[in-house]
C-alpha cells in the first residue's frame, strides 16, 4: 500500500487522537535514545503485507493518552535509521519527514 505524505500525517492523527498504536502505526518516545526494539519494529513492518510506520516523538501512557515530547535529536534518529534499512537486509531507502507539533 503506496500512501502520500498527506495520507500517512492523517493516520499518525488519528492513532494520536485515539491513544493507541495500530497495526501499521508504532509510537517510540526515543528520548532517552534510540533503543533496540526499533530494529524488532522494523522487521516486523518489513514482513507486512502493507508495511509501517514509526512515529518518533510520542510518548503512550499505560492509560492510553499519548503525549508529544521533545528533546529528541531526529538528524541522528533519522541517519540511524535510513543507515540499517538501506545497508541491512532490506536494501531500500525509508521514508523520513518532520512534522512539527501543531502542524
Amino acid at each position: 500500500m503506496s500512501l502520500d505524505l498527506k495520507e500517512i500525517v492523517s493516520l499518525i492523527d488519528h492513532a494520536t487522537r485515539a491513544g493507541s498504536e495500530t497495526h501499521n502505526i508504532e509510537f517510540k518516545d526515543a528520548r532517552g535514545g534510540f533503543g533496540k526494539g526499533v530494529w524488532k519494529t522494523i522487521s516486523s513492518f518489513t514482513n507486512s503485507p502493507e508495511g509501517g510506520y514509526i512515529v518518533y516523538g510520542i510518548e503512550e501512557k499505560n492509560d492510553g493518552v499519548v503525549k508529544v515530547v521533545g528533546g529528541l535529536d531526529v538528524a541522528n534518529i533519522q541517519d540511524r535509521i535510513r543507515s540499517f534499512c538501506i545497508e541491512g537486509k532490506w536494501g531500500q531507502e525509508p521514508l523520513c519527514f518532520i512534522r512539527k507539533k501543531g502542524s
